[in-house]
């Protein structure tokens, strides 16, 4: 069925869980979710949505999409993003756990995550991956270019321990003919 700004859901007690299919729209509707622990969601477009008001949200679940333009969830909500074939935005919730093989990645740019973050991408060229607040936090890049950039604890730094590994030809080819790399700061 079609999930409109006029539906208002409650599992009850359980473990109940709400899968979405994403058609088209890009943005989750504006809806009264309550006492759903898990939403898990597919996407075949951009994705943007607010979850950060569904009451009892445990885990947000993003597991196919073409980019995630914009997604907020509550300190108390754990967020998941894989199978994303672009860039990822994510703000807030409880950790955060990312897996792209393409686009920039910004987490917590606007609302830090509570807990732990994680990030592998595996295509990240010439991108932009920034990464604000959280606990420990640890960015795994493959495919890195020499202007791809990695940037943790910008405006919110992280709690605890930082962990980044970031691997490509051109920062192999940079680093074997003596030239410094700019691009991974670290502030925590």
């Amino acid at each position: 069925s079609t999930f409109t700004g006029l539906d208002s859901i409650n599992g009850g007690g359980g473990a109940d869980i709400l899968n979405l299919n994403i058609l088209s729209g890009g943005a989750l509707p504006s809806v009264t979710v309550n006492n759903i622990p898990t939403l898990n969601i597919r996407s075949a477009v951009s994705l943007g949505g607010d979850v950060s008001g569904y009451t009892n949200l445990a885990t947000v679940n993003v597991t196919t999409g073409t980019a995630i333009t914009a997604l907020t969830a509550a300190t108390t909500t754990a967020i998941n993003v894989s199978g994303v074939t672009g860039a990822v935005t994510a703000n807030g919730g409880s950790t955060q756990t990312v897996s792209t093989s393409g686009g920039a990645v910004s987490l917590g740019g606007t609302t830090a995550a509570a807990g732990a973050i994680s990030v592998t991408h595996t295509a990240q060229a010439a991108n932009t991956i920034s990464v604000d607040g959280g606990t420990t936090v640890n960015v795994t890049s493959s495919g890195r270019a020499a202007t791809g950039t990695i940037i943790v604890g910008s405006a919110t730094k992280p709690t605890d321990a930082i962990t980044v590994t970031a691997t490509g030809s051109d920062y192999v080819a940079d680093l074997a003919t003596g030239i410094t790399l700019a691009g991974i700061t670290t502030n925590g």
